[in-house]
């Protein structure tokens, strides 16, 4: 009876080892979204189309620094597999009410340089940059770029205020991408995640991080990645402001959902704005 089960359990076993594999390297190692990406998704490759002055900003590896005529500045962050150019829909309607936008791509990602950090570092480089300007800044972040927005909140002082975007811890994150694509997440995910452990590249829990400005989440209530009920359940832990889109999936920055996007941008840095009201920062 044994020798009937030895190829098909071999067979599952190798199947599972393949896939995990992959698995792993879809996380460590996203495939780059360039040009093609864009231009297959109707996206221009840069911002000329805006009618506003950029250019690439000095001192990161791959970002766009826009300047509009309004008072807020803003520094943009994408998500995991991604690059700067998700955020072109938004920008259309945020540039006419921001003064410097600055939307970068994270290392490994994009037109960047560097390996994928899957959200636990990106921080560092950019609450440098940030304190460099000698400008008051509000961060936004979509998903893996949530969490940077997090963190860079509690560590750089410059910072009035983040937003974030379909956030979620990787773990949860990964469960969600998995369950879409018909895998059953209980054995992947749970492995994945031990063997970034070990190797140092584990980002820490969302709820762990302790920003010192005002913190706004939006969160699309048919998220099938990320899931509304932790992000919920983290906003009033922390206290912190929650706002979800009826009929939104993960994907917020797209076409049909840029222009709410943008309102509840602008309705949170009226509200938190050191430029106008000092007494707003707590």
């Amino acid at each position: 009876m044994l020798e009937y089960l030895v190829l098909p359990v071999l067979g599952f076993a190798i199947l599972y080892v393949l896939v995990l594999r992959s698995v792993y390297r879809a996380v460590v190692r996203p495939p780059r979204v360039r040009e093609g990406w864009a231009l297959g998704r109707g996206l221009p490759l840069d911002p000329d189309h805006l009618g506003v002055p950029w250019h690439e900003a000095e001192g990161l590896d791959a970002a766009w620094i826009l300047k509009g005529r309004g008072t807020t500045n803003w520094l943009l962050l994408h998500g995991h597999g991604r690059s700067r150019r998700v955020w072109m829909h938004v920008l259309e309607d945020l540039m006419p009410h921001a003064g410097s936008v600055v939307v970068v791509d994270f290392p490994g990602h994009g037109d960047a340089t560097g390996e994928v950090q899957l959200g636990r570092c990106e921080h560092e480089a950019l609450a440098c940059w940030l304190e460099s300007s000698g400008s008051r800044w509000h961060v936004a972040g979509m998903s893996m770029g949530a969490g940077v927005a997090l963190r860079l909140a509690a560590q750089a002082e410059c910072v009035d205020g983040a937003m974030g975007l379909g956030a979620g811890d990787l773990a949860e994150a990964l469960a969600g991408k998995l369950r879409q694509k018909g895998l059953p997440p209980s054995i992947f995910v749970k492995p994945v995640c031990w063997w970034l452990e070990r190797r140092q590249r584990l980002p820490g829990p969302l709820h762990e991080i302790a920003p010192t400005c005002p913190i706004g989440l939006v969160h699309g209530a048919r998220d099938e990645v990320a899931p509304i009920e932790s992000v919920q359940h983290l906003a009033a832990e922390k206290n912190w402001s929650f706002v979800s889109l009826p009929d939104a999936g993960h994907d917020l920055l797209g076409p049909k959902h840029a222009g709410s996007v943008v309102r509840l941008m602008q309705d949170f840095a009226d509200r938190y704005d050191s430029a106008h009201d000092d007494q707003n920062r707590t």
